[in-house]
């Protein structure tokens, strides 16, 4: 446990990660975990996206601790670059349905219910 003077230090491996961790409210997620002075009682939001951040990045120690975190994206990218096909792969698919393509029903109803 930290104490309330100390930062938390990102390891490095943990750094390319960081833009992936949910629930942040577009807050840097390194000021999260170093915000000590946030109460449930005075406010509860950023109490909860502290929690939230902190319980991903245990998680995400434990599973590297374990050996069971690659810490690489597969084919050499970025973060951004990994979501920004995934956004296009995603388009690709919701596009697909939309035109009336023919492709199996499973995947379009998957497509029409993500919209």
């Amino acid at each position: 446990m930290m104490k309330s003077d100390e930062k938390y230090q990102v390891p490095a491996w943990m750094r390319p990660l960081l833009p992936l961790l949910c629930n942040t409210g577009e807050n840097d997620p390194e000021e999260l975990l170093n915000d000590t002075e946030t109460t449930a009682s005075a406010n509860v939001v950023r109490y909860v996206l502290i929690v939230a951040v902190r319980s991903q990045v245990d998680l995400l120690q434990l599973l590297y601790r374990k050996g069971l975190l690659r810490t690489e994206i597969p084919g050499g990218f970025s973060p951004e670059e990994a979501q920004e096909l995934l956004d296009n792969l995603v388009r690709s698919h919701i596009s697909r349905a939309l035109s009336g393509e023919r492709m199996a029903a499973r995947d379009r109803n998957a497509d029409l219910a993500w919209i």
